[in-house]
This record gives C-alpha cells, structure tokens and sequence, in this order.
C-alpha cells in the first residue's frame, strides 16, 4: 500500500522526462545550463540518514544529460554498538552461550544507486534511476551470567535474513544559489524520502 501511494509521483517523474526529451528542452547543446559537477551530502529518511553522492553533465553529443550516482548507510546500525559481537552470528550466540536469552531484533539498510540526470530549466534538474539496497537484522540478547556484553546485553548478526532488492528513485535537484542546490525525491527499498545538499563546481 506504501507503494500505491508512490505511484502518482512516478508517473508524473516518467512523463516529464518524456516530454523534455521530446522537445520540452532545446535540442542537443541548447539545454538549460547547469554546473558540470555536483558533490554533496544525501539521506534516504528515515532508513539511511548518512550518505553521498556526485552527478556529472556529459560533453559533447549528449550534452543535457548526466550521470548520478550515490551511497547511503544507516547510521545507528548495531553492527556500530561496542558491544556487537562481530565473530558470532545469532544461531552461534544461541548455540554456544548457555541459557541466552532474546530480546528483540531491527533491521539496518545500506544502498548504492545510480541514475540519468536531465536538466530541465535553468533553476530544477530531474533524475530517475535504480540501484539496490541490503537489508541487515541484528539480534539483541541478554546473557544472565553476564560474562558477554554490557551487563550481559549484546548484538549479533541473523545472517540468514540478511536481503538484497533492487531500489528505485526519482525526483530532482533545486538550484538554490550559484554554489548550492537541494534535492528531493523518493525511493522504494527502503520506501522514503530522499533529501540533500550539494555543492555545484563551477558555480552558476
């Protein structure tokens, strides 16, 4: 159902590439101008809230259409907690730790995309893309001995849930001032909100 709700601001990204590609943009080395390059911070709230990313205009006969790539992690993964066993899974921390106890599991998402960038004016750039995203589950346990752990409270990894899904993006970049832009879309694994702030070289 989160996805259905998606599905208006799809076709509505979809349709305006259509179009700018058919004509809604001047011909080849006529597109609105833009900054060659792009770094900057971006998030795909509220999974993965650390990441970054670059887009790049291309030359020559493509002219008016880039490349976007980026990486996003989620920050509060237990696989960071200092008390995150990293040399034993869930099933060994069951098997091999007398009368552990669990308590509850979350789940922790990398992703990596890339997409086609189009300028459309001078002030708004969309993009569309896929790429794919790595859901992790981490275990929390309690070990009444307290030998392992904080108190006896410790993270291990179920690696048999561990998933990979393919992701889709789509939305745009807003020019803010000759040196910054800001960006907005949604993505579907996880479902979210992306946002960012880039800087462009050189600035316009």
């Amino acid at each position: 159902m989160r996805l259905l709700a998606l599905r208006p601001l799809v076709v509505f990204t979809l349709s305006l590439l259509w179009g700018v590609s058919s004509g809604a943009v001047p011909a080849t080395g006529q597109a609105p101008s833009w900054s060659r390059f792009g770094i900057g911070y971006v998030a795909d709230a509220p999974e993965m809230l650390t990441g970054a990313g670059a887009y790049f205009l291309l030359p020559g006969p493509l002219r008016g259409w880039g490349l976007y790539v980026d990486a996003k992690f989620d920050v509060n993964s237990p696989a960071h907690d200092p008390y995150f066993l990293h040399d034993s899974t869930s099933l060994q921390v069951q098997d091999t730790v007398a009368n552990v106890e669990y308590q509850y599991s979350t789940n922790s998402w990398q992703g990596f995309n890339v997409a086609v960038v189009r300028p459309i004016t001078t002030a708004f750039m969309a993009y569309v893309g896929t790429g794919y995203a790595k859901e992790r589950r981490y275990d929390h346990f309690r070990d009444p001995s307290q030998t392992v752990g904080q108190l006896g409270l410790f993270w291990a990894q179920d690696t048999r849930a561990t998933k990979t899904t393919m992701n889709f993006m789509f939305g745009g970049f807003l020019r803010m001032s000759r040196y910054l832009t800001f960006q907005t879309g949604f993505e579907t694994r996880p479902v979210g909100l992306t946002v960012g702030g880039w800087l462009k070289f050189p600035p316009r």
